[in-house]
């Protein structure tokens, strides 16, 4: 049925989402499992929820001995100019799915430029994501660029700066720690 969704894993690991809400915002929402099928019995290992869109897609990761749960959301504007693509780090403790952490692999956003005026600078951040015995490892990129214009005498259409920056999720009990801000909030808006 359209209203469960099943993502199979290594070593016959599941991830199950039942979307049992509806949500104004389109949004579906339900419980989430994490567990194992074996012949005619199924061995479950955590229950949690989750709320996103009804297309999101889970799978387990290794992060040392921990086998966590991630999800993939993405959400865009009406106009299409701001989206973002965002990964649901979710652990298993103590029979429950805890929400560790969210953060943005892809996100796009035009707005105006505020060193030169009359145009509009675009920012566009890929994140790489690698799992390491004690956390997750997070090498972002965020790419400025003036955006095409119809005025000629603006300098537009041209590539402005890269920045990159790597950091690291900290695996601690319940949750992941940050060793610094993301990228994205220190380099938007600033050309």
């Amino acid at each position: 049925p359209d209203d469960v969704t099943i993502n199979t894993g290594p070593q016959g690991m599941r991830v199950v989402w039942l979307k049992a809400l509806k949500f104004d915002n389109g949004d579906d929402g339900g419980p989430l499992v994490l567990g194992r099928a074996y012949g005619d019995a199924a061995e479950i290992y955590a229950v949690g929820s989750f709320r996103g869109p009804a297309d999101a897609p889970f799978s387990t990761a290794r992060v040392g001995n921990e086998t966590i749960v991630v999800g993939e959301t993405k959400e865009c504007t009406p106009e299409g100019d701001s989206c973002r693509k965002r990964s649901h780090f979710i652990l298993p403790r103590r029979g429950r799915l805890v929400s560790a952490a969210v953060i943005d692999t892809e996100r796009t956003q035009i707005i105006p430029s505020t060193t030169e005026r009359g145009v509009f600078a675009q920012y566009r951040l890929v994140t790489d994501v690698t799992y390491k015995p004690d956390g997750i490892l997070l090498l972002e990129q965020v790419n400025v660029r003036i955006t095409k214009t119809e005025v000629p005498s603006l300098d537009s259409d041209r590539e402005l700066r890269t920045v990159e920056f790597q950091r690291f999720l900290r695996l601690e009990r319940d949750t992941l720690f940050s060793t610094n801000e993301p990228l994205w909030e220190r380099v938007v808006g600033r050309d």
